[in-house]
């Protein structure tokens, strides 16, 4: 039975052999492969021109692209330096503009440039032009606005106030002020006045004599003044404020010293100095009552009125002159 399974099964095989290597279906797969092979080609073929194309496509585009990059070089080449020079008879153009207008038209730009212009640092404060006024603008997009209402609205009418009573011919000396028209005013009132700072004075007068010289350096004969007026100038001296040199935590001290020996026997002293809790900051102190005092150790106290200010343009005068925690600014009259 084993035998005959045996046999059965080479038979099988055999014939199996003779149809798969008979030539007629060798003949048929052959071409079946042929086929496959033919049609893969053509793909292959067709890749091929699809990618020699693409190259082609690629190379033509980078070469636009560069020719464009040098057209524009050139271009830029050739006008760069006359934008450049344009740019300023652009821009005061454009600022010429502006004159003759409204506040509605201020750019964001020309408000900046404004409120540069007339601040402390500004083209004008530069030239040693600026004057610090009292009340300031502020200027913003299409708008002017009221900006901080500073000391100098108390101080200078304080001043003024105090040396009414002094005739004209007067000797009196300005001590800092170059960032002030106190020193006019007063020449424009038939004083005798010596405007001095170590900046100098900026504005002329026939009654004015100015110098750029620190208190300490000025020369002055002493006891020849009948009045010294200091307006929040002392509370600077020493600690190198106006480049004056070596800083002297007792400047201020030193300053009132000087001015003593400057003044005639009861010749008068108008100071304004800041007053709050005591501090000394980068190139200003604030003087609390106890400093106070010892500032104006050996002079004759005549008045003081404390004044503060309740929001950025209101000041009022406080019913005393005790400082103790509000911040304000301390006017006093003094005698030598």
């Amino acid at each position: 039975m084993e035998r005959w399974r045996g046999g059965y099964r080479s038979t099988v095989l055999m014939g199996w052999l003779r149809r798969a290597l008979h030539p007629r279906e060798l003949a048929k797969q052959a071409k079946t492969e042929y086929g496959r092979a033919h049609a893969l080609a053509e793909r292959l073929s067709a890749g091929t021109e699809v990618l020699a194309e693409s190259a082609q496509f690629l190379e033509r585009t980078a070469s636009s692209a560069n020719d464009a990059v040098e057209k524009l070089a050139a271009v830029l080449a050739g006008g760069i330096e006359d934008v450049v020079a344009a740019t300023p008879r652009l821009s005061d153009s454009a600022l010429r503009g502006f004159v003759g207008g409204k506040p509605t038209d201020l750019t964001p730009g020309a408000a900046q440039l404004l409120d540069y212009a007339s601040g402390f640092d500004g083209f004008a404060a530069q030239a040693g032009l600026w004057f610090n006024p009292p009340v300031c603008v502020s200027y913003v997009e299409g708008d002017v606005r009221l900006g901080p209402v500073n000391e100098r609205i108390v101080e200078i009418p304080f001043v003024l106030g105090a040396l009414a009573a002094l005739p004209a011919g007067s000797v009196i000396a300005d001590v800092g002020a170059a960032e002030s028209t106190l020193s006019l005013s007063l020449a424009s009132l038939g004083y005798r006045v010596f405007a001095v700072d170590p900046r100098g004075y900026p504005l002329s007068h026939p009654n004015i004599t100015s110098g750029a010289a620190t208190l300490e350096s000025w020369e002055c004969e002493p006891a020849t003044l009948d009045a010294v007026v200091c307006v929040s100038v002392v509370e600077h001296l020493g600690l190198n404020a106006y480049g004056e040199g070596a800083e002297d935590d007792a400047g201020d001290a030193a300053a009132m010293q000087r001015m003593h020996s400057l003044l005639k026997p009861n010749g008068l002293l108008v100071l304004t100095v800041p007053a709050g809790p005591w501090a000394i900051e980068a190139n200003e102190r604030t003087y609390d009552d106890d400093h106070l005092t010892r500032l104006l150790h050996g002079w004759r106290v005549e008045s003081s009125v404390f004044v503060t200010r309740t929001d950025d343009g209101t000041w009022v005068r406080e019913p005393a002159s005790v400082i103790g925690d509000k911040r304000g600014v301390m006017l006093v009259t003094a005698r030598a």
